[in-house]
């Protein structure tokens, strides 16, 4: 493998103060990323038991996307100081562009045990363009020190194109092949209103309790072939924290929560993305958003010493599933696979020694899953109990040096889509801090037995993957300017925009 890229970004603010309660904000940034990723791989193929192979592939890829700028964002945003008590009122509203599109060469060989070649070559252009808009409200009624009401109110709306063309080389150049490109359109939006109360019973005791409400529509449609959907659903999401603090040395608190994690327009899109000559990857305009119920509880003391443990069950889990299409084909695709029950507990210990020159921190942590799949090529009920640790030390040496070293170790576990092998980490980093800029250089390698690195299984259907591990050498250098004092609103970006562009084809 061999990857090159460039990433930049920036933003310009401007704050306008009309008077001592009246703020008014304009924000615009940019930004891009550019990629050219080369990959070579070449497997053997043989039946369990064999020992003889009875194909080989050799398989070369380049992902490259020509875009310098794909990223262009615009907000508008007016603060308004209701009295002297802390209570505000804020208006945005916001406008984001993205152009995630990429190029995709592979070039695929195929020898079977008689010595016959098959060989094949393909572009693939994939060009997506998302347009957001939104409007984002927010009320803080502060009553006394001790108390405040939070709400909001927001409305988004996304239009998503994502144009994907499919080529094969045969004399002359390069083909489009008729029934293999694609045309998605995805158009959405969401309606969220909430509200959080916040109470300080004494000096130890606080409370909150919060209750979000969320409207979300969607219309797909796939161009090609006319194939339509539409998804419209309602998720009420409550929330409550209690947080308990006797004296200096302890603090108790308890969480309640839930999510909704929606499916972002890749995985909705209906038509195949062709990962090579005999796999694909599909979307599933089937698929249900994930919801998830959590409760957990920390107790930290001594400062230096942590307790916690936590209960997360999930509805409709999306899962990455890798299965034969009975045409010859492999296909990755997401479906809902059921619930899943995740109990999880941990010790943390951070201590800090000589003067603040070394710092010292340990981890441990148990899970136990267990998966209720409602799949007809899966075992009903499944369990996985897993385990890892991670010990770090961090010295700070002369002229602002600080040596860092690091060892984890995570034991065999099941996730929503795969089965992991036990594996051991190291990391050693050595880092200079300068004024405005930080310079780290380290190396870090993962273990595993056998180079064993992820193992797929389904009743009928498995297979293993393996890849060489090799000690990676990094070096980096960052620099930091601007005026801190500025309003910054990316970090209060909708989320769900950003999931869209989160999985770039490949």
């Amino acid at each position: 493998m061999n990857n090159r890229s460039q990433n930049f970004s920036g933003y310009f603010n401007f704050d306008y103060e009309a008077s001592k309660r009246h703020i008014v904000g304009v924000q615009a940034s940019a930004g891009g990323y550019r990629q050219d990723d080369e990959s070579l791989i070449l497997s053997t193929y043989s039946g369990y038991g064999s020992v003889q192979a009875d194909s080989s592939y050799r398989s070369a890829s380049n992902v490259y996307t020509p875009d310098k700028f794909s990223y262009l964002s615009g907000n508008l945003n007016y603060t308004f100081r209701i009295d002297d008590k802390g209570s505000m009122f804020y208006a945005d509203a916001d406008y984001r562009m993205t152009r995630p599109n990429a190029y995709t060469h592979h070039v695929y060989d195929r020898t079977d045990v008689g010595g016959n070649a098959d060989r094949t070559d393909n572009l693939q252009k994939v060009k997506t363009c998302i347009d957001t808009y939104g409007v984002w409200l927010r009320y803080i009624k502060v009553f006394n020190p001790g108390t405040r009401l939070v709400s909001g109110l927001s409305y988004y709306a996304s239009g998503t194109r994502y144009d994907y063309v499919y080529e094969s080389l045969e004399a002359g150049g390069y083909v489009n092949v008729f029934g293999q490109s694609n045309r998605f359109y995805l158009d959405d939006r969401t309606l969220s209103a909430n509200a959080s109360l916040h109470h300080s019973w004494s000096n130890h005791l606080d409370m909150s309790v919060e209750l979000a409400v969320h409207f979300y529509g969607a219309e797909g449609e796939q161009k090609m072939t006319g194939e339509s959907f539409s998804r419209n659903e309602v998720n009420v999401l409550p929330a409550f924290r209690l947080a308990y603090d006797p004296n200096e040395n302890h603090a108790l608190s308890l969480n309640l929560m839930s999510m909704v994690f929606r499916p972002n327009y890749f995985d909705l899109n209906p038509f195949r993305t062709y990962l090579s000559a005999t796999s694909y990857r599909q979307g599933n305009p089937e698929l249900k958003s994930a919801r998830v119920y959590s409760t957990g509880i920390n107790y930290t003391f001594f400062k230096d010493y942590s307790l916690n443990a936590s209960v997360d069950c999930w509805r409709d889990n999306q899962a990455f599933l890798t299965l034969p299409d009975g045409k010859g084909f492999i296909r990755t695709m997401p479906v809902n696979r059921g619930s899943s029950c995740f109990v999880n507990w941990g010790l943390n210990i951070d201590k800090t020694l000589f003067h603040n020159r070394l710092n010292l921190s340990y981890s441990v942590e148990g899970n136990f899953v267990r998966f209720k799949n409602d799949l007809s090529y899966m075992d009903r009920i499944q369990d996985s109990f897993s385990w890892e640790t991670d010990f770090r030390a961090m010295a700070l040496m002369k002229r602002q040096w600080t040596f860092i070293a690091g060892y984890g170790y995570s034991s065999h576990a099941m996730s929503d889509s795969n089965t992991q092998p036990d594996r051991h980490m190291v990391d050693l980093m050595l880092m200079k801090r300068f004024r405005h800029s930080n310079l780290s250089i380290g190396l870090r390698k993962f273990f595993r037995k056998n180079d064993k690195d992820v193992y797929y299984e389904q009743p009928g259907y498995s297979y293993h993957t393996f890849m060489k591990q090799y000690w990676l050498a990094y070096a980096s250098f960052s620099v930091t300017f601007g005026n801190s004092r500025t309003k910054t609103v990316i970090d209060r970006s909708n989320a769900e925009v950003k999931s869209r562009t989160s999985r770039p084809v490949k």
